[in-house]
């Protein structure tokens, strides 16, 4: 298992804005450290993490997303190509205190999630929903060229 707390402390240490309300993100170059590339698979790499207001933390890689919900303090591993996106959408809250942006997923195993990203965050937020997004059409494909034989 990960060491969420320490993730979740990380994140919340790397973004110094105080006017972010709601969920924050890492990604790219701010993910590649020692101590993340330890607690995954050598063949995976750390693409986002974010964290929303409640607690709970995200962590997209390049072969599937790793969730932890703070309250129960489980940890979830969605490997993208094992289990299919069955729905995913993205919405902007404005006005509402909490979050402003909002990537809703949902896995063939009926687990939806909903992912809180702050507006600051928006055109991050685009680009994980863009990222989930083509690995749902990449699913599709791939299943669809199964059932023509």
């Amino acid at each position: 298992m990960l060491d969420w707390d320490r993730l979740i402390n990380y994140t919340m240490d790397q973004v110094e804005d105080e006017t972010i309300r709601g969920g924050r993100v890492l990604y790219g170059r701010e993910l590649y450290t020692r101590g993340i590339d330890r607690m995954l698979d050598r063949n995976e790499e750390a693409l986002y993490l974010t964290k929303n207001n409640v607690g709970d933390a995200y962590l997209i890689t390049t072969k599937g997303m790793i969730v932890f919900t703070r309250n129960s303090r489980r940890e979830l591993y969605y490997d993208f190509y094992r289990d299919q996106i069955s729905f995913i959408d993205f919405q902007s809250r404005c006005g509402r205190f909490d979050s402003d942006v909002e990537i809703i997923i949902e896995f063939n195993r009926n687990s939806r999630f909903v992912i809180s990203i702050d507006m600051y965050y928006e055109n991050i937020a685009k680009d994980i929903y863009y990222y989930f997004r083509d690995i749902k059409d990449r699913q599709y494909n791939n299943h669809r060229s199964y059932d023509r034989f």
